[in-house]
């Protein structure tokens, strides 16, 4: 879905006036019946169904602007808004002016993220660092639940930008995931370094837009500051739509882990 908002798909649709009428009513109702609903409006003597989407409402002010903010967090962008747009088409490679924020030192690295794949379950960062960090029941690893709380103690978190963590949220979501259990057993041991994919994903999608010249012009008046909380937004929602996307509602992984394949040959 997060397709659904590059210029390449929204010109191949032929949409040039993005909004939240334009999206897609099916992919917007999968998101719904996914969620329970949180109120019911009456509108002309009938009874209206309005849905929440819990993955992604952080500051909510009134029904109708949590679900919105809720939308917009969970596919990472908003179609009708162009600055917040602009912003995720420069972070994953949408815009010819892109640079790839693996490449890209002038960002601040003030993001927390958790290397998966060299994660061992040990739970030092969930200790020392609880108001950050938590286990995950299902898989035995830990997860970023709040930026910006204690100092990571271990090896596998990494510091990065906003831009760069919605990009490792993103490929994470990918990727099939395997019990911490079975890692330390010898199983599903797969080499990923999902720092390379998601540079490399980044850089594709980059070599696309600049061959097809089909960037969307807006104009240039975002302040420092300004971008860098949507920045931050960005890489939220990212996150939020990895929680959604990780429960098979949305997809199923695109790579698989050598060792779980053979298994199921078997």
């Amino acid at each position: 879905m997060a397709q659904f908002l590059s210029p390449v798909y929204t010109e191949s649709l032929k949409i040039h006036n993005p909004s939240l009428n334009l999206c897609s009513k099916s992919s917007w109702r999968k998101l719904a019946k996914a969620t329970k609903p949180c109120t019911l409006v009456m509108q002309s003597g009938k009874r209206k169904w309005c849905g929440r989407l819990r993955v992604a409402a952080e500051d909510s002010v009134s029904p109708i602007d949590t679900t919105a903010d809720d939308y917009y967090a969970v596919l990472g962008l908003v179609l009708s808004d162009p600055i917040q747009r602009k912003v995720y088409d420069e972070i994953h490679g949408y815009s010819l002016t892109s640079i790839n924020p693996f490449m890209d030192d002038s960002s601040p690295k003030d993001h927390v993220f958790v290397d998966e794949f060299t994660c061992i379950g040990c739970k030092n960062c969930a200790n020392v660092a609880c108001n950050v960090f938590a286990i995950e029941e299902d898989f035995g690893r830990a997860r970023v639940y709040n930026q910006h709380g204690n100092p990571d103690p271990v090896d596998c978190i990494h510091w990065t930008s906003a831009a760069q963590l919605s990009l490792l949220e993103d490929e994470m979501r990918r990727i099939e995931r395997v019990n911490v259990a079975l890692m330390l057993s010898g199983m599903g041991s797969a080499s990923f370094n999902v720092f390379r994919m998601a540079s490399s994903r980044w850089e594709k999608r980059q070599s696309k837009v600049l061959m097809k010249n089909c960037a969307l012009k807006f104009d240039n008046n975002l302040d420092e500051d300004e971008a860098k909380e949507r920045e931050k937004r960005a890489a939220a929602a990212a996150r939020r739509w990895r929680e959604y996307s990780k429960k098979g509602v949305d997809k199923p992984p695109r790579f698989k882990l050598p060792e779980a394949g053979l298994s199921k040959d078997k």
